[in-house]
């Protein structure tokens, strides 16, 4: 690769605003939201045996995950109920999390999120989103959780929050901690 197609730094306010909606009536252009791109993310899941039997030293450790189904109509915001869910289901607090990656398909999802769940702004998506990284469909979970891993390992943080709102009215998150 010598290129990523993906930044447009040269285009602007006026010409964004001049985009045509992605569908009749909508709202949804392609300059707010995510693109298309290439990409690719490695995890490795151990348990306790497989750590000690192999000598290896893990990044991060799984404290748990939710999985919801909401109306596919809403989609984009489908993160809030997984959230939810976790938290309650850990027994943790939005003011437990150090920082939060969470997949924003269309520029207003994160801030919707953020306002729903509390979240606060300089702990959500530090160096970028999927708007300005783009999404590699099948990478981007990989991709958020390599990224708050690292995130958190680097400013010596101890626990946060990754999740996607997925097409069909899916959402997952999930909480891991630094090691």
């Amino acid at each position: 690769m010598t290129k990523d197609e993906h930044p447009q730094p040269d285009i602007t306010f006026d010409e964004l605003s001049q985009l045509p909606p992605l569908f009749k009536d909508g709202l949804v252009t392609s300059g707010n939201c995510t693109g298309a791109n290439d990409g690719a993310a490695a995890v490795v899941l151990a348990n306790e045996v497989a750590l000690t039997t192999h000598n290896l030293k893990p990044l991060a450790r799984l404290v748990g995950w939710s999985t919801v189904g909401i109306d596919p109509v809403m989609m984009g915001i489908a993160s809030i109920p997984a959230i939810q869910s976790l938290l309650k289901t850990t027994g943790l607090s939005i003011d437990d999390m150090d920082l939060f990656e969470i997949h924003e398909t269309y520029a207003a999802a994160a801030l919707i999120i953020a306002r729903e769940l509390g979240v606060d702004h300089n702990k959500l998506n530090l160096n970028g989103g999927a708007l300005s990284i783009g999404h590699p469909s099948g990478a981007s979970g990989g991709r958020l959780l390599t990224h708050l891993t690292n995130e958190l390992r680097r400013r010596n943080l101890k626990r946060g929050v990754t999740a996607m709102s997925i097409a069909g009215g899916q959402g997952i998150a999930m909480i891991i901690e630094a090691v």
